[in-house]
Protein backbone atom coordinates (compact mmCIF):
# COMPACT_ATOMS: atom_id res chain seq x y z
CA UNK A 1 0.00 0.00 0.00
CA UNK A 2 1.37 3.52 -1.12
CA UNK A 3 0.10 7.36 -0.60
CA UNK A 4 -0.01 8.96 -3.86
CA UNK A 5 -1.33 12.80 -4.66
CA UNK A 6 -2.93 12.04 -0.88
CA UNK A 7 -4.59 8.58 -1.74
CA UNK A 8 -4.02 5.58 -0.67
CA UNK A 9 -3.69 3.44 -3.34
CA UNK A 10 -2.95 -0.68 -3.78
CA UNK A 11 -0.05 -1.36 -6.32
CA UNK A 12 -1.44 -4.32 -8.03
CA UNK A 13 0.40 -3.56 -11.92
CA UNK A 14 4.74 -3.18 -12.16
CA UNK A 15 5.22 -2.23 -15.57
CA UNK A 16 7.62 0.70 -15.70
CA UNK A 17 4.77 2.64 -17.83
CA UNK A 18 2.76 1.66 -14.96
CA UNK A 19 5.02 2.83 -12.24
CA UNK A 20 5.92 6.35 -14.15
CA UNK A 21 2.24 7.48 -13.95
CA UNK A 22 2.42 7.00 -10.24
CA UNK A 23 5.20 9.41 -10.47
CA UNK A 24 3.40 12.51 -12.77
CA UNK A 25 1.26 15.05 -11.46
CA UNK A 26 -2.22 15.77 -13.20
CA UNK A 27 -0.97 18.17 -15.09
CA UNK A 28 1.91 15.98 -16.22
CA UNK A 29 -0.60 13.59 -17.25
CA UNK A 30 -2.19 15.39 -19.64
CA UNK A 31 0.70 17.04 -21.72
CA UNK A 32 1.64 13.25 -21.64
CA UNK A 33 -1.28 11.86 -22.94
CA UNK A 34 0.65 9.23 -24.76
CA UNK A 35 2.83 7.61 -22.12
CA UNK A 36 -0.20 7.19 -20.43
CA UNK A 37 -2.20 5.69 -23.59
CA UNK A 38 1.03 3.11 -24.37
CA UNK A 39 0.62 2.47 -20.29
CA UNK A 40 -3.15 1.21 -20.44
CA UNK A 41 -2.37 -0.33 -23.37
CA UNK A 42 -0.14 -2.46 -21.25
CA UNK A 43 -2.05 -2.67 -18.64
CA UNK A 44 -5.59 -1.28 -18.10
CA UNK A 45 -4.80 -1.21 -14.16
CA UNK A 46 -2.56 1.83 -15.42
CA UNK A 47 -5.88 4.10 -16.00
CA UNK A 48 -5.80 4.12 -11.94
CA UNK A 49 -3.13 6.78 -12.00
CA UNK A 50 -4.25 8.72 -15.47
CA UNK A 51 -5.48 11.42 -13.51
CA UNK A 52 -7.99 13.85 -15.47
CA UNK A 53 -7.30 11.51 -18.31
CA UNK A 54 -9.92 9.04 -16.81
CA UNK A 55 -12.15 11.60 -18.72
CA UNK A 56 -10.50 10.27 -21.94
CA UNK A 57 -12.58 8.06 -23.93
CA UNK A 58 -9.84 7.32 -26.02
CA UNK A 59 -7.60 6.79 -22.67
CA UNK A 60 -10.65 4.63 -21.09
CA UNK A 61 -11.24 2.71 -24.08
CA UNK A 62 -7.59 1.69 -24.31
CA UNK A 63 -7.89 0.42 -20.96
CA UNK A 64 -10.78 -1.57 -20.80
CA UNK A 65 -9.88 -3.27 -24.01
CA UNK A 66 -6.99 -4.94 -22.16
CA UNK A 67 -9.38 -5.60 -19.13
CA UNK A 68 -13.09 -4.54 -18.79
CA UNK A 69 -12.84 -4.17 -15.33
CA UNK A 70 -10.72 -0.94 -15.70
CA UNK A 71 -13.36 0.86 -16.14
CA UNK A 72 -13.78 1.27 -12.41
CA UNK A 73 -11.21 3.70 -12.61
CA UNK A 74 -13.27 5.84 -15.78
CA UNK A 75 -14.58 9.19 -15.08
CA UNK A 76 -18.70 8.88 -13.69
CA UNK A 77 -19.46 10.10 -16.83
CA UNK A 78 -17.86 7.42 -18.90
CA UNK A 79 -19.10 4.64 -16.54
CA UNK A 80 -22.58 5.84 -17.53
CA UNK A 81 -22.26 5.35 -21.57
CA UNK A 82 -24.10 2.48 -22.92
CA UNK A 83 -21.43 1.76 -25.58
CA UNK A 84 -18.40 2.25 -23.26
CA UNK A 85 -19.98 -0.17 -20.64
CA UNK A 86 -20.71 -2.74 -23.33
CA UNK A 87 -17.47 -2.66 -24.71
CA UNK A 88 -15.79 -3.29 -21.15
CA UNK A 89 -18.55 -5.94 -20.47
CA UNK A 90 -17.39 -7.67 -23.63
CA UNK A 91 -13.56 -7.92 -22.70
CA UNK A 92 -14.94 -8.85 -18.54
CA UNK A 93 -18.14 -9.58 -17.15
CA UNK A 94 -17.32 -7.99 -14.00
CA UNK A 95 -17.33 -4.79 -15.64
CA UNK A 96 -21.10 -4.76 -15.17
CA UNK A 97 -20.34 -4.24 -11.63
CA UNK A 98 -18.59 -0.30 -12.02
CA UNK A 99 -21.79 0.57 -14.84
CA UNK A 100 -24.14 3.47 -13.67
CA UNK A 101 -27.41 2.44 -11.89
CA UNK A 102 -29.45 2.93 -15.16
CA UNK A 103 -27.28 0.78 -17.34
CA UNK A 104 -27.49 -1.88 -14.42
CA UNK A 105 -30.84 -2.01 -15.32
CA UNK A 106 -30.38 -2.29 -18.59
CA UNK A 107 -31.00 -5.63 -20.20
CA UNK A 108 -29.26 -5.00 -23.79
CA UNK A 109 -25.92 -4.17 -21.20
CA UNK A 110 -27.50 -7.34 -18.41
CA UNK A 111 -27.94 -10.11 -21.16
CA UNK A 112 -24.28 -10.03 -22.68
CA UNK A 113 -22.70 -9.91 -19.10
CA UNK A 114 -24.84 -12.96 -18.08
CA UNK A 115 -23.77 -15.29 -21.22
CA UNK A 116 -20.14 -14.62 -19.76
CA UNK A 117 -21.45 -15.59 -16.59
CA UNK A 118 -24.30 -16.02 -14.45
CA UNK A 119 -22.40 -14.54 -11.68
CA UNK A 120 -23.30 -11.49 -13.22
CA UNK A 121 -26.60 -11.17 -11.70
CA UNK A 122 -24.75 -9.58 -8.75
CA UNK A 123 -24.48 -6.38 -10.07
CA UNK A 124 -28.01 -6.06 -11.93
CA UNK A 125 -30.27 -3.40 -10.28
CA UNK A 126 -32.67 -4.90 -8.31
CA UNK A 127 -35.44 -2.90 -10.44
CA UNK A 128 -34.33 -5.82 -13.08
CA UNK A 129 -34.78 -7.96 -11.50
CA UNK A 130 -37.74 -7.39 -9.62
CA UNK A 131 -39.14 -7.21 -13.68
CA UNK A 132 -40.21 -10.56 -14.45
CA UNK A 133 -40.56 -10.35 -18.31
CA UNK A 134 -36.42 -9.45 -18.01
CA UNK A 135 -35.82 -12.37 -16.05
CA UNK A 136 -37.72 -14.63 -18.30
CA UNK A 137 -35.29 -13.26 -20.79
CA UNK A 138 -32.13 -13.93 -18.59
CA UNK A 139 -33.19 -17.65 -17.47
CA UNK A 140 -33.52 -18.35 -21.13
CA UNK A 141 -29.74 -17.76 -20.80
CA UNK A 142 -29.32 -19.87 -18.00
CA UNK A 143 -31.98 -20.81 -15.28
CA UNK A 144 -29.68 -20.31 -12.52
CA UNK A 145 -30.24 -16.75 -12.62
CA UNK A 146 -34.03 -17.47 -10.87
CA UNK A 147 -32.31 -17.92 -7.34
CA UNK A 148 -31.00 -14.43 -7.16
CA UNK A 149 -34.24 -12.81 -8.16
CA UNK A 150 -36.78 -11.86 -5.82
CA UNK A 151 -39.64 -14.35 -4.93
CA UNK A 152 -42.26 -12.08 -6.52
CA UNK A 153 -40.86 -13.51 -10.04
CA UNK A 154 -39.62 -16.66 -8.55
CA UNK A 155 -43.27 -17.80 -8.41
CA UNK A 156 -44.21 -16.37 -11.99
CA UNK A 157 -45.10 -19.77 -13.63
CA UNK A 158 -43.44 -18.49 -16.99
CA UNK A 159 -40.04 -17.67 -15.43
CA UNK A 160 -39.61 -20.99 -13.56
CA UNK A 161 -40.54 -23.29 -16.94
CA UNK A 162 -37.46 -21.54 -18.03
CA UNK A 163 -35.17 -21.73 -15.19
CA UNK A 164 -36.49 -25.50 -15.28
CA UNK A 165 -34.71 -26.17 -18.39
CA UNK A 166 -31.14 -28.68 -18.08
CA UNK A 167 -28.09 -26.34 -18.43
CA UNK A 168 -27.61 -29.70 -20.89
CA UNK A 169 -30.33 -28.14 -23.20
CA UNK A 170 -29.46 -25.87 -26.18
CA UNK A 171 -32.13 -22.90 -25.11
CA UNK A 172 -29.94 -23.54 -21.75
CA UNK A 173 -26.38 -22.90 -23.89
CA UNK A 174 -25.31 -19.52 -22.95
CA UNK A 175 -25.95 -17.47 -26.68
CA UNK A 176 -27.21 -20.62 -28.41
CA UNK A 177 -30.66 -19.00 -28.27
CA UNK A 178 -31.73 -15.07 -28.45
CA UNK A 179 -33.79 -14.96 -24.88
CA UNK A 180 -35.98 -12.80 -26.59
CA UNK A 181 -37.53 -15.79 -28.17
CA UNK A 182 -40.69 -17.33 -27.53
CA UNK A 183 -39.52 -20.97 -26.18
CA UNK A 184 -42.38 -23.96 -26.73
CA UNK A 185 -43.31 -26.74 -23.69
CA UNK A 186 -45.13 -29.35 -24.13
CA UNK A 187 -48.81 -29.59 -22.51
CA UNK A 188 -51.79 -32.18 -23.09
CA UNK A 189 -49.95 -34.55 -26.12
CA UNK A 190 -48.80 -30.76 -27.91
CA UNK A 191 -46.74 -27.75 -27.86
CA UNK A 192 -47.84 -24.44 -27.55
CA UNK A 193 -46.00 -20.98 -26.91
CA UNK A 194 -44.81 -20.13 -23.39
CA UNK A 195 -46.16 -16.40 -23.58
CA UNK A 196 -43.38 -14.55 -22.55
CA UNK A 197 -44.94 -10.68 -24.11
CA UNK A 198 -42.48 -10.65 -26.79
CA UNK A 199 -43.28 -10.90 -30.77
CA UNK A 200 -44.53 -14.37 -31.79
CA UNK A 201 -42.49 -14.17 -35.05
CA UNK A 202 -39.47 -14.68 -32.63
CA UNK A 203 -40.97 -18.33 -31.81
CA UNK A 204 -38.21 -21.11 -32.14
CA UNK A 205 -40.10 -23.81 -33.53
Amino acid sequence: MRRACGVCVCIRSRSPLTLRLRTMRSEELRARREVVHQAVCSSGDALRYAGGLRDDEQVVRAAISTDGAAIRFASRALRGRKDVILQAVSSNWRALRFASEELRRDLDVVLPALRKNVWAIEFVSPALKADSQAMRAACAINGRVLAHCPPSVQNDPQVSALSALPMSHPRQRAGALDPRCILMRTEAGGKRPLDTGLPLELALL
